[in-house]
């Protein structure tokens, strides 16, 4: 709007000390911007919603807190003293009954708060620790050196290269998953029965029980 060009800048600039906090509804908006602001420019936005870089971030904040109900796992925000959204990181669990150990963590922070990437993922390793999630796994494009940093910053590692996996026009990128581990005991949170098609204890024992005859 006139007047208020520098808005955008202006709103996620430099206002002091962060605090680390759950989102709440009322953060949609200003998730919205921060993810919907060309800085920084990653390739990827957030892996968990499919949103990219010349994509826009609407539905999407919706779409992370509906995802993270019921202990499937976490969203947290990046809160600077001026109450702008600087930060944002999104938990989810892997949504089988052997993957429950393991989670897909997406996160964004504007570039005036990046020293305090730490900060926010630390206290994601933790939230993931009292869900019982061991194994945290990040989806990056080779491209993005500064979010490679932030992620070995924060004690992240590069485990794995997927060669050729992201395509551009006549451009391939190769997939980089970063992954640490937390000091949660990994107890099994849901049983088989409670995942799709999973069988429940008397479905159990009528198969044994024919297989027997």
């Amino acid at each position: 709007a006139p007047g208020a060009e520098d808005f955008a800048s202006s709103y996620l600039s430099h206002a002091g000390p962060a605090r680390v906090r759950e989102a709440v509804w009322g953060d949609l908006p200003r998730a919205s911007l921060l993810y919907n602001h060309p800085e920084p420019d990653w390739l990827i936005k957030d892996y968990l919603t499919g949103s990219f870089r010349d994509t826009r971030f609407e539905r999407h904040f919706t779409q992370l807190m509906n995802d993270s109900k019921d202990r499937r796992g976490t969203v947290l925000v990046l809160e600077s003293p001026a109450r702008s959204v600087v930060g944002l990181a999104a938990l989810q669990r892997v949504d089988t009954y052997y993957e429950q150990h393991v989670a897909t963590l997406s996160f964004r922070v504007c570039p005036p708060y990046f020293s305090q990437s730490r900060d926010l993922l630390r206290r994601m390793l933790e939230a993931a620790g009292r869900l019982s999630i061991g194994i945290i796994q990040v989806h990056v494009a080779d491209v993005d050196e500064q979010e490679k940093k932030l992620l070995c910053d924060a004690g992240f590692s590069e485990t794995a290269r997927l060669p050729g996996w992201i395509r551009d026009g006549d451009r391939s990128m190769d997939m980089l998953l970063f992954m640490t581990r937390t000091e949660a005991s990994m107890d099994a949170l849901r049983e088989r029965g409670d995942y799709y098609a999973g069988r429940q204890p008397w479905q159990n024992d009528r198969v044994g029980t024919r297989n027997l005859r």
